[in-house]
């Protein structure tokens, strides 16, 4: 089991970067970051931490030299491939692994806890004290609160759980996306060679977005966004409205009045999926009850 935490890599966009973070330390991981400040990651137990740089393999991927010898996929090769040398000794970096060694049996459950934390624990402190469960139950019970209204009341208890887990799913995968394009151009053209989005130049992407999934899918769709904001609206409508309003924003509408489609092709042409989402979330926020919901398919005809 690793459990990971990085920057996300701002820090090598140029000469207007911001200073770089860094995270260091074989326990009590320090977390430091030019703009938030510094907190501690703990781990419960005895996890060797592995370090690395959020950095791009240039050398696999393109053949080229790479700015730092421990890049992002130095902890796959650690502990897939057995390459000490993949890491940092040095315990410092921008991306770290808890590696934790376990076997589990069958219908056995093993628990790991860490926390992110701005709170310092000495040497005889415990970060894992009734404090934490404290606070874990607490964020659970603002959960379990969130979710009643949103769901209907009406569903047995096996379809809320589904429910659930699908709005969460929608939260969770909504993050900040910055893409400039004039700037993406620039870096990456070369002579001869025509580059994707050429003709999307005044695009400039700096917001919190709805994703498909933003582990496996991070980045936009305008046409799954349309979908999603049907969803969103049970669970936070401002977010909703929002979502459908970005794409209408001269940075992202074309001058013909195109909408972005996906990030590898904004000219592909899609449904006019938005319209109907448009007019789908209007019609569902105007008619929400104090105590239901009223639920629409979206109209693709």
């Amino acid at each position: 089991m690793l459990p990971t935490l990085w920057f996300g890599n701002a820090w090598a966009w140029g000469q207007d970067a911001p200073t770089k973070p860094m995270l260091a330390g074989a326990e009590n991981l320090r977390v430091i970051h030019p703009e938030l400040g510094e907190c501690r990651l703990y781990c419960e137990g005895t996890p060797q931490l592995l370090f690395a740089e959020n950095e791009t393999n240039n050398e696999k991927l393109f053949g080229g030299a790479n700015a730092y010898p421990y890049v992002k996929d130095g902890i796959h090769d650690y502990v897939v491939s057995g390459q000490e040398n993949a890491v940092n000794a040095d315990n410092v970096g921008t991306k770290i692994a808890a590696d934790y060694d376990l076997t589990v049996a069958p219908g056995e459950t093993k628990i790991i806890r860490l926390r992110l934390t701005q709170k310092l624990f000495g040497p005889d402190g415990n970060a894992f004290d009734e404090s934490f469960d404290k606070e874990f139950q607490a964020r659970k019970a603002e959960a379990e609160e969130f979710y009643q209204d949103p769901i209907p009341h009406s569903l047995g208890e096996d379809e809320r759980r589904v429910v659930r887990q699908a709005l969460a799913g929608m939260l969770w995968t909504k993050q900040y996306y910055e893409y400039d394009v004039t700037t993406w151009m620039k870096e990456h053209t070369q002579e001869g060679i025509s580059f994707r989005n050429s003709e999307w130049t005044q695009m400039v992407n700096r917001d919190v977005i709805s994703m498909p999934d933003k582990w496996e899918y991070p980045w936009y769709a305008t046409w799954d966004l349309a979908f999603h904001t049907i969803a969103l609206l049970l669970v936070d409508d401002d977010l909703a409205k929002q979502q459908l309003s970005l794409f209408l924003e001269e940075r992202y509408q074309h001058p013909d009045g195109q909408l972005p489609a996906y990030e590898w092709n904004f000219s592909d042409v899609n449904p006019p999926v938005h319209p109907s989402a448009v007019l789908a979330v209007y019609n569902m926020d105007g008619e929400t009850l104090v105590h239901d919901r009223v639920w629409y398919v979206l109209p693709i005809n």
